[in-house]
């Protein structure tokens, strides 16, 4: 036996399935046979050690530690590289906003110039209009005219009945 060597269990004695009765247990006479055909044997597949092995490889423990080593390189470019796209997303928003309300005053200067400075007060436009009014003029004659050839389609298909 080695120093190191796993020690052999001992397997329990397995007891006849039925036992006599006690009555005939007190007579001297009475004999108990082992059974005739030797009990199953149970074959257990060897178990697998559960704990890490004692010696590792140098070369094996150093890419081991090196692959480590580039994990936590890899995870803290990561995680700045979202840090700053979080910064480039809120200049981005910033920026985005600031645009926003000078177009927004523009807007506005812009309306106030072209009412107080190309329109004075007293200034009447002459002619036909603005081209927002033509442009609502001619709507409403396109309009008329698709109602026009609704009431004639209704009056051929009452003739067609």
């Amino acid at each position: 036996m080695g120093l190191f060597g796993r020690k052999k269990r001992e397997e329990p004695m397995e007891l006849p399935a039925e036992l006599p009765p006690l009555s005939l247990l007190d007579q001297p006479q009475f004999l108990i046979e082992p059974p005739k055909s030797p009990p199953p044997v149970i074959k257990r597949e060897p178990e697998k050690p559960t704990v890490a092995p004692l010696f590792v490889k140098m070369d094996r423990y150093r890419q081991i530690l090196t692959t480590i080593g580039n994990l936590k390189t890899s995870l803290m470019i990561v995680k700045n590289s979202l840090g700053t796209l979080k910064q480039i997303e809120k200049v981005r928003d910033d920026t985005f906003n600031i645009v926003s309300d000078v177009i927004e005053k523009m807007d506005d200067k812009l309306i106030d110039l072209d009412n107080n400075l190309l329109r004075p007060a007293g200034f009447h436009e002459s002619g036909e209009g603005s081209p927002e009014q033509q442009d609502i003029r001619s709507i409403e004659a396109t309009v008329a005219d698709l109602q026009g050839q609704i009431e004639q389609l209704k009056s051929e298909v009452g003739k067609m009945i």
